[in-house]
Parts: structure tokens; C-alpha cells; sequence
């Protein structure tokens, strides 16, 4: 059985990065925007952008970004942080080793299939340096010690104290109130979300 032909629904960006330029031609009928290259959005940023553009107004955010999150262009990296304090975010980034998550307003988010040794983060969306309401039930330190400034929680872990045995399906939940923010937890978490 052969491979299936992975064609884009769309081609966007200043394709600077791109060695053989001639690649695009496979693409020719492909819908595109080819940007100069010198813009003061990254590509990424651009193409958030065009989904965003192409989703149903009111509708549930459900883009996934994968990758921009590792290399050596620390300023793309930051683009992309920025994104979270716009409406054309992604709803959940895999980001090298970790996804990231966005949680708004009467947002819930249940992790599951973290291990102890693992890494959970929260970090507030760019446009928040402090306050915002955010509950969390199942982590090492919850959020009625989170910190009141910057980022919240940096390398917190699920909760161990509660049981003696270890089980992949203990989950933490985080219930958002008010403002946004990021969770970060590792790539194999698994993830649900809702609207509360």
C-alpha cells in the first residue's frame, strides 16, 4: 500500500527558510500568500492569522500549532507567545517535549497520564502580568499558593500525598474564572477541554 500524497490546503509565509524554492511549483494549484521577508509578523504569526480568518465567528478555537517552539530564533518564539493575547491563538501548541494550552475565560481542562516526575506549568496569557482566576485540584501545590505576579506555578507536579500507588489515569483539572492562561504539560498528557 502506498503512502497517501500529503497535499496543503494552503501555503503561506516568506518562504526564506525554504532551500528549493522550486518545491513550491509541486504546489501550484494550491491556494498561497508569499510575503516579503521583511514583515514584522512571523510566518507562524501569519498563518494563525489566515485560520483564524477562515473560522466560523463565535466558533470553538480548535487549532493545534505544531512546532516554532525550539531552535535558535528566540524572537519567533516570543511572536508566538504573543499570539495568546490575540484572538487568533492557537487552542493547544506542541511545542518540542510539551503542549502547551490555551484556557479562557469558563474554561475547564482535565490532564491525565503525567507522572510524578513530570513537569505542569501555568503561565498568564502575554496581556496579564497578574491577577486572573484560575483553580486547580490534583497538583503538588495548588492554586490557593500560586504565585500573584508573572508566571503562577513553574515546574509543579501532580499530587502523590493523596494515594500510595501511583495510577496514569489520576488527573489534574484546572477550572479558569476570569482572564486567560497557558498550561503547560508534557507531550504524552492526555487532555480534555471544555466550556464551563
Amino acid at each position: 500500500m502506498s503512502n497517501p500524497k500529503l497535499v496543503p490546503n494552503f501555503i503561506i509565509g516568506d518562504m526564506d527558510s525554504l532551500k528549493d524554492q522550486s518545491l513550491l511549483q509541486k504546489y501550484a494549484d494550491v491556494p498561497s500568500e508569499i510575503y516579503n521577508r521583511d514583515k514584522n509578523y512571523t510566518d507562524t504569526e501569519l498563518a494563525l492569522q489566515k485560520v483564524a480568518s477562515l473560522l466560523p465567528e463565535g466558533g470553538m478555537n480548535r487549532v493545534t500549532l505544531v512546532g516554532g517552539g525550539s531552535g535558535d530564533y528566540v524572537d519567533h518564539f516570543l511572536g508566538i507567545m504573543d499570539t495568546f493575547a490575540t484572538p487568533y491563538h492557537a487552542d493547544f501548541w506542541l511545542c518540542g517535549q510539551q503542549i502547551v494550552c490555551y484556557l479562557g475565560k469558563n474554561m475547564r481542562l482535565e490532564v491525565s497520564n503525567v507522572r510524578p516526575d513530570q513537569r505542569i506549568s501555568v503561565a498568564r496569557v502575554p496581556s496579564f502580568y497578574s491577577g486572573g482566576s484560575i483553580e486547580t485540584d490534583g497538583l503538588e501545590w495548588e492554586s490557593r499558593v500560586f504565585r500573584k505576579e508573572g508566571m503562577p506555578s513553574i515546574s509543579n507536579r501532580i499530587a502523590t500525598a493523596r494515594s500510595t500507588r501511583f495510577s496514569p489515569q489520576q488527573s489534574v483539572s484546572f477550572t479558569v474564572r476570569d482572564q486567560a492562561f497557558l498550561v503547560i504539560v508534557p507531550i504524552t498528557a492526555i487532555l480534555e477541554k471544555e466550556m464551563i
